[in-house]
């Protein structure tokens, strides 16, 4: 794709514009959508600005959720829509993106401002609502180009914000109305299935741009979200049988299975520490992150144990090495195999529960803080009470008993003599019991609870956010050359010819080295790809239609075979449909335009009767 001139590196879409080539396909768009236009960070920030004096207006105070979420609502209305799309006057494409950052800016302004947390929480809801109904007032073929356009504002320090994009932001902030719009979701499976991949302009800016086949094996393909999750499954279910194997045997030296395992451990841990460099956000740190930097982290521990007995030369101390190092592996097993969860998370149901994992987790904070300043004053206490004798013996002893009476099996008889000067030591462990079991699991029971309840209420909603930040999260940090985990290690022993070696070169070294390690997975994806090619062809050709005008329609005036005794359309579709409600609009929003056309009316006859009269009298 030729770079648009104008652009600043903000203002690059991540999704460029889409064509196919004439020559190959029988099928193509005819032209290219116009690239979003450039808007400097500081135009951005006053339209934000605007935009947010607009919301405070159309909300003065609190309103049900129910009012601004439904299609039909009385509130946000298609004029209401139209007019936050016209408030940014020859900067509209950057409409969404402000939207997006004005909810945020609401969102924080409720925790600064509790008294007026509701409203704040509304005008945020409505936000994203806005946000979600101006995209589809685009052309279909500009939605995705519309939304995958990175802009920057002017942050409250200062400083100039990272570029990012509506859908990237959306991802951020997870907002589940906005990511499971049709728009969005068109625009985010067409990322997944590899119909817009990733290029760089002559800048060297990143851009997203129709996939050309080039017939033969395309390393390039390696890049596709949905390529890139089959790869990491089977070498993940390879991960977990090496790592089976290796805490199986724990007599015997380095073993093949070893070798592989500790290589992927460090290919995966390099792969998640240039994550977090490239996207440089707290979005980088997810549940998962944190499950594999244990897993990471006690494998390191036992590498280095096993490193250590290696280099013994006395048999003891290597033995007492290499056992330390399989009891400190063998912790990492649960944290392995809940990793492994990951595999089924294309389905709903299985996706969903790891928003409910992640969302427990963050609710447990509450409850963890509230145990944390438990925990110190009991201890203090009870401590304190073991040296009033002048000597500390049972700290350890009662470490273990508040811990027994946390999981439900107190344990009382430490309390009974007069070590822990009884009575008071056995008082106190039974209000640490009682606080425990009755007060603070019960509070930890009704956070999951809510936490279960707020996700499975919009499941698929949620779902389809969380998809959204997954196929994000594998296009967002991008990379030139595609070295799935493990293998990103080759790719740090090619990284010297970068700088000795010209930008051809260096990249048909690439070629071939992809070429060669992925031969198996390239094969499969290019027998795939030209099997379903003309399915491609078509699924990227909806992209860029309108839904109306796509060649699933139905047909709604249909006519009889020949040998048939009669007509189906013997009433014109449009006439059939003029019985309809309308549900564009609310029942309250139908009466209070018939009230107005109404008094229009009145008014009208009012006018009418005073003229009347006036020339009566002067009859």
């Amino acid at each position: 794709m030729a770079p648009q001139g104008g652009l600043s590196n903000e203002q690059t879409p991540l999704l460029g514009g889409v064509h196919l080539d004439g020559t190959n396909h029988s099928e193509d768009i005819d032209e290219e959508p116009q690239p979003c236009k450039e808007v400097p960070p500081r135009v951005c920030s006053k339209i934000i600005a605007r935009l947010k004096a607009l919301v405070l207006k159309l909300i003065p105070l609190q309103v049900e959720d129910e009012e601004l979420t439904a299609a039909n609502g009385g509130i946000i209305t298609p004029d209401t829509v139209k007019a936050f799309l016209k408030a940014g006057g020859d900067f509209q494409d950057a409409i969404p993106y402000c939207l997006l950052v004005a909810r945020r800016s609401f969102s924080k302004d409720a925790y600064r401002n509790p008294s007026d947390y509701d409203e704040h929480m509304n005008r945020k809801l409505a936000c994203e609502v806005i946000a979600r109904r101006t995209v589809q007032l685009f052309p279909s073929e500009r939605q995705h180009i519309v939304l995958s356009t990175r802009y920057s504002h002017i942050e409250s320090d200062g400083d100039v914000s990272l570029p990012l994009s509506a859908i990237e932001l959306a991802s951020d902030e997870h907002c589940p109305i906005f990511l499971s719009s049709g728009e969005a979701q068109k625009t985010i499976f067409a990322l997944w299935k590899g119909h817009l991949v990733q290029g760089r302009d002559a800048r060297g800016h990143v851009i997203y741009k129709a996939w050309k086949p080039k017939g033969g094996l395309d390393p390039s393909r390696l890049a596709v979200p949905r390529y890139q999750n089959i790869l990491r499954i089977f070498l993940w279910i390879l991960f977990l049988v090496c790592y089976t194997l290796t805490i199986q045997t724990p007599d015997r030296e380095f073993g093949l299975e070893d070798y592989i395992f500790y290589i992927q451990v460090l290919g995966y841990t390099l792969e998640e520490i240039v994550r977090i460099v490239k996207i440089r956000s707290i979005a980088a740190l997810t549940f998962w992150t944190i499950v594999s930097s244990g897993i990471y982290t006690l494998a390191f521990i036992a590498l280095g144990f096993r490193i250590a007995d290696l280099a013994q030369k006395d048999d003891d101390t290597a033995h007492y090495y290499r056992y330390k190092a399989f009891q400190i592996l063998s912790c990492a097993a649960p944290l392995v195999w809940a990793k492994l969860l990951t595999v089924f998370d294309l389905f709903s149901f299985f996706g969903s529960m790891q928003i409910v994992v992640g969302r427990m987790m963050k609710e447990s904070i509450v409850f963890f803080t509230l145990l944390a300043i438990l925990s110190m004053g009991f201890l203090q206490a009870l401590t304190g009470l073991d040296v009033a004798d002048d000597r500390r013996d049972a700290t350890g002893q009662i470490v273990h008993s508040l811990l027994q009476g946390l999981l439900g099996s107190p344990d009382f008889d430490t309390y009974a003599g007069d070590d822990l000067n009884y009575p008071y030591g056995m008082i106190l462990y039974y209000a640490w019991s009682m606080l425990t079991l009755i007060i603070l699991l019960n509070i930890l029971i009704a956070l999951f609870n809510s936490a279960y309840e707020n996700v499975s209420a919009d499941a698929m909603a949620q779902y389809m956010a969380f998809f959204a930040q997954k196929t994000i999260a594998s296009v967002r940090a991008p990379d030139q050359f595609v070295y799935v985990a493990p293998f990103n290690l080759v790719e740090l022993f090619l990284l010297p010819f970068e700088l000795c070696v010209p930008v051809k070169v260096y990249s048909k070294i690439n070629h071939v080295v992809l070429s060669i390690l992925f031969f198996p997975a390239l094969v499969v994806i290019a027998l795939y790809e030209k099997h379903w090619e003309n399915k491609h062809i078509n699924e990227l050709k909806q992209l860029m239609e309108d839904e109306e005008d796509q060649p699933f329609q139905l047909d709604r005036n249909p006519t009889c075979d020949d040998d048939a005794d009669g007509e189906i359309s013997t009433v014109p579709f449009d006439e059939l449909v003029k019985a309809f409600p309308d549900l564009q609009t609310s029942t309250s929003s139908q009466i209070l335009t018939e009230v107005q056309r109404l008094r229009k009316e009145v008014e009208v006859l009012k006018k009418e009767v005073e003229e009347n009269k006036v020339k009566k009298e002067e009859d």
